[in-house]
Parts: C-alpha cells; sequence; structure tokens
C-alpha cells in the first residue's frame, strides 16, 4: 500500500510539474508546431510521463518494462498529434521527391527531423526484438504512413527529405541504444 501510495504522489507531482510547465514556458514555443488542442494534450501527458520516469530514477527506484513503454507511447502519441493534428493547408500541396531541395532546408528543420526520430529507434532498439532491417523497415512503414497522411488529410505535405531525415533520427538513436547497452555490459563484465 505504502508504494502503491507513493507512485500515486510521484504521478500527481509530475502531472502538476508538467501542467506549470507548459502553461508559464513549453506552450509559447510549441504553438509553432502544432495548433490542436490534442497536441497540447499529448504534450503534458508526455512531460508527466517524462517527469515521473525522471522522480524514479533520481529515487533509484526500478523502472518497469510497462512504465518504459507508457513513455514511448506517450511520445508516439505527441509525434502523431503534432505530424497530424496541424492547421490545414488551404489548397492540396505538391509531392516533393527531389532529394537535392534539401539543400534549401534550414538548419534547425534538419536538427529537428533528426532528432525527433531518436527516441523510436532507442526504444526499437531496447524493446522490440527484431533484426536491425525488420525494426528499420517497420520504422520506414511509420514514417510513409505519416507522410502521405500529411498529404492526403492537408497539414502538411509528402517530403521525400523528411522521409529520409526521420530515418537517420531512428537509425541514430538505434545505433545509440546498442552503443550505449554495449558500454553497460562491458563495464558490469569488467568489475
Amino acid at each position: 500500500m505504502k508504494k502503491f501510495l507513493l507512485k500515486f504522489l510521484f504521478a500527481a507531482l509530475s502531472i502538476s510539474i508538467s501542467l506549470f510547465l507548459c502553461y508559464f514556458f513549453i506552450d509559447d514555443i510549441f504553438v509553432r508546431y502544432a495548433t490542436a488542442t490534442q497536441s497540447f494534450l499529448c504534450l503534458r501527458l508526455f512531460i508527466a510521463v517524462l517527469i515521473y520516469f525522471s522522480i524514479n530514477w533520481v529515487m533509484k527506484n526500478p523502472i518497469y518494462t510497462l512504465e518504459r513503454d507508457i513513455l514511448f507511447f506517450s511520445y508516439l502519441l505527441l509525434s502523431i498529434s503534432v505530424s497530424l493534428l496541424r492547421f490545414r493547408l488551404s489548397s492540396s500541396t505538391p509531392l516533393n521527391f527531389n532529394v537535392i531541395s534539401i539543400i534549401n532546408y534550414s538548419k534547425m528543420t534538419l536538427f529537428f527531423n533528426i532528432l525527433f526520430y531518436i527516441p523510436f529507434g532507442f526504444y526499437f532498439g531496447k524493446r522490440i526484438k527484431l533484426k536491425t532491417v525488420y525494426n528499420f523497415i517497420i520504422f520506414l512503414g511509420y514514417i510513409l504512413i505519416i507522410e502521405v497522411l500529411q498529404h492526403y488529410l492537408r497539414t502538411g505535405f509528402f517530403d521525400i527529405n523528411d522521409f529520409i531525415l526521420n530515418g537517420l533520427g531512428f537509425l541514430a538513436g538505434y545505433a545509440s541504444q546498442k552503443i550505449i547497452m554495449s558500454f553497460l555490459t562491458y563495464r558490469r563484465l569488467s568489475t
């Protein structure tokens, strides 16, 4: 009963901190990327889960697989909401299959397109026990669906460069997870 009460307290504290941070700081930045109320709710949920996860880690409480899964799925919800629940474009947008147009992207766009999908790669590397190529194919399928839906829902446009950059982010997360795990394994064996 004491453990349950403590976890409940951590959850309430996490939600409160998330609401405070979003209301006073994060919403002003996030409004550039999302306009739908659902996106802001997903952001609050993700931050609350991330804070809960962090509190447990700092308190050296065990972090269960279910908690990791909840963290990932809250991030997945945030990702989908930011990608699909934006303002609608007034007209049909062209498809971009020109890979060379990537040179016109701002550094910030390049950075965020890669950075945003690093957690996906990290999670897949840790949780999904398939060969690397199959994990990558599953992720590319997800990105393809998101890009096609953005085009047809007119909340963005299909851009091959986003597809490539998101894939690079996934691979960076996947590789970093493998490197970290091998380092931790090596460290445990050497002590």
